[in-house]
C-alpha cells in the first residue's frame, strides 16, 4: 500500500527533470537564433550606412556631411529583440511537441491511479460485506429470527393497505373507462354526424331511398278544411278552393 505513493513521487520527479532539460535545450536554440539574427541585422545596418555615405559623398565636398547615426536606445531594443528571437529559435517546438518519455510516464501514472482506485473499491466492498454479516449475526442472536428472511416482519397491517390501494385503483380504472367510452361516443358522433341527418345525401346513400308514407288523416276535420275529390271539384267547378260552411247546398253531390 505504501509502494504506490513512492512510485508516484518518483515518476513526478522524473517528469519534472525531463521538462527542465527540454526547456534548457529550447532556450539554447532560441539564444543561437537570436545571435544569428542580430548579426544579420548589424550587417544590414552597416551596409545601409555605407550606401548612405556613398550617396552623400556625391553632393558634398570631401564627404563633410555625415550620415544619420543610430541612437543607443534603438540599438539596445534591437539587441533585446534579437536575443528573444534566438532563444525562441533555439527552443523550437519543444514545449508544444510531445516526447515519447513523457507519454510513457503519463501512461504509467494512469495505470497506477487505476490500480489504486480498484484496490480502494475492493477494500470498501469487503468492509460493507463484513458489516452486513455482523448485523445479520447480531439480529439472529437477539431475536432468534434471521434478518434477511422474516415472513412476519411486513405482513402485519398490510391487509388494510392492500384493500385501500385496490379501492383507489378501482376508482381510477372506472374513471378512465368512463372517459374512454365518452371519447369513443364523441368520435363516433363526429364521424356519423351527416349519416344520422335525415336530409343529408350521406344518409340516403347509406340507407338507400326510402318511400315516405302519407301522414295520417284525422277522423274529424272541420268543414273549412274539407277537401273534396277531383270529380266533385270538377262538378262543382271549384278546383282549388276548399268548401266552407257557405257551400252546404253542394253537399248533396258528395253522396
Amino acid at each position: 500500500m505504501h509502494a504506490f505513493p513512492s512510485l508516484l513521487v518518483a515518476s513526478y520527479r522524473q517528469q519534472q527533470q525531463l521538462q527542465q532539460q527540454q526547456q534548457q535545450q529550447q532556450q539554447q536554440r532560441q539564444y543561437h537564433l537570436q545571435q544569428q539574427q542580430q548579426q544579420h541585422h548589424l550587417q544590414q545596418q552597416q551596409q545601409q550606412q555605407q550606401q548612405q555615405k556613398r550617396h552623400f559623398s556625391r553632393f558634398t565636398r570631401g564627404g563633410a556631411v555625415r550620415p544619420r547615426g543610430v541612437s543607443e536606445s534603438s540599438t539596445l531594443y534591437a539587441e533585446c529583440l534579437e536575443g528573444l528571437r534566438r532563444q525562441r529559435f533555439a527552443l523550437g517546438d519543444v514545449l508544444s511537441s510531445s516526447s515519447p518519455s513523457i507519454d510513457e510516464l503519463s501512461k504509467q501514472e494512469k495505470q497506477i491511479i487505476q490500480a489504486l482506485l480498484k484496490q480502494a473499491e475492493r477494500s470498501t466492498q469487503a468492509q460493507e460485506k463484513e458489516s452486513k454479516q455482523t448485523r445479520a449475526r447480531e439480529g439472529a442472536v437477539e431475536t432468534g429470527i434471521h434478518a434477511f428472511w422474516d415472513p412476519m416482519a411486513r405482513v402485519e397491517g398490510l391487509e388494510a393497505q392492500v384493500a385501500a390501494d385496490f379501492e383507489e385503483l378501482t376508482q381510477l380504472v372506472g374513471a378512465a373507462e368512463a372517459r374512454r367510452q365518452r371519447l369513443l361516443l364523441r368520435q363516433s358522433l363526429k364521424r356519423a354526424e351527416r349519416l344520422y341527418d335525415p336530409l343529408s345525401s350521406e344518409r340516403s346513400q347509406y340507407f338507400g331511398q326510402q318511400d315516405v308514407e302519407d301522414p295520417p288523416v284525422p277522423h274529424r276535420q272541420p268543414e273549412r278544411y274539407w277537401d273534396p275529390s277531383e270529380a266533385l271539384r270538377s262538378a262543382l267547378k271549384n278546383k282549388n278552393l276548399p268548401i266552407t260552411w257557405k257551400d252546404l247546398h253542394l253537399l248533396v253531390y258528395s253522396r
